[in-house]
Parts: structure tokens; sequence; C-alpha cells
């Protein structure tokens, strides 16, 4: 799968690529062809206030150049977004399978080994937020790369205080409300 994403993007490259160029060109023809019809209008199309038509039509399409770039990267931004997102659900339940599938002991081996080589992929890093007689409790899990397995790098109660893998400080008991 990973060729097919991978020369589906390439593709993806190419064609944008190929549109950024052909749009450079057509900008390009139409200045070249404006000067050159520039010198055959008649003298009353050069005057000021055709000039100034020309300025305020000019802007009003480089406003509304600006508004459809600025959409195009909000619709990046959103499907970057979207990717970022499914990545880290899926790296949430991957963890969430293998907590589960420790619980099955033995009979389970063969899953999990299929689970550690998505770990080969490179999640570093993991917090697991389990219930501790009514408070939140932080497990902190790192990936131990000779081995590539996971292995508990810490357990928090109260305030989750980490630098790794960026510096962060979670106050764990105004997580979740109390349950009384």
């Amino acid at each position: 799968m990973p060729d097919a994403q991978g020369s589906e993007d390439a593709g993806l490259l190419m064609n944008s690529v190929v549109v950024s160029l052909l749009t450079f060109f057509a900008i390009f023809c139409g200045a070249l062809l404006g000067l050159g019809l520039s010198r055959q209008l008649p003298t009353n199309h050069l005057s000021v206030e055709s000039r100034t038509a020309v300025s305020v039509s000019m802007a009003v399409v480089g406003t509304l150049a600006a508004l459809v770039i600025s959409l195009m990267i909000s619709t990046a931004n959103t499907a970057f977004s979207a990717r970022t997102n499914a990545i880290t659900t899926l790296a949430i339940d991957i963890v969430k399978l293998n907590r589960v599938l420790v619980r099955y002991g033995p009979d389970a081996s063969g899953i999990r080994d299929e689970l550690r080589k998505y770990a080969e992929v490179g999640i570093k890093h993991y917090w697991l937020i389990e219930d501790e007689g009514n408070r939140p409790v932080a497990h902190v899990y790192e990936l131990d790369e000779p081995t590539r397995s996971y292995s508990p790098a810490g357990i928090f109660r109260g305030t989750l205080e980490l630098t790794v893998p960026f510096p962060v400080t979670i106050d764990l008991d105004g997580l979740f409300p109390l349950k009384r």
C-alpha cells in the first residue's frame, strides 16, 4: 500500500507543478500580449480615467485571487489536520489493542508480534490515562529503540509533567470531574 500512496502523491505533485507552470506561462504570455497591444490602442484609451478604471479592476482581480489562494490554503490545512488526527487515533487504538492482548497472555503472542511490527514504524511515546480510585493516573510509555518494544517511563498522579517528546504540564485531577 505505501507504493500506491507514494505514486499517488507523486502524481499529485506532478499535476500541481504542471498546473503552476501552465499558469505562469499563461500570465506571462498575457502580459506580453498586453504590452504589444498597448501600442496599438487609440489615445482616448490611454487617458487618466481609463488607467484608473484598469487599476481599480486589477485591484478587484487581485483581491479575488487572494481570496481563492486563502481558501486553497485553508482546504489544504483541513486535509492535513484530518490525516494527522487519523494517524493519532490509529496510534491510540494500537496501544489499546496491545494492552488488551497482554491480558490474554501467550495465546495472543502472534497478534502482539504483528502489533510490535507497528511499533517499528516509530510511535515513540504514548500516555495511558486510567481511573484509580476516582482519580486519573497517567501511565507513560516509551519505545525502546534496541528492542522495539514499549517500556514504562513513569506513572503520574495529580500532575503530569514531561519534557519528552515535548514539554507539557497537565493537571490530571482537572481532566475529569470526580465520580461520587
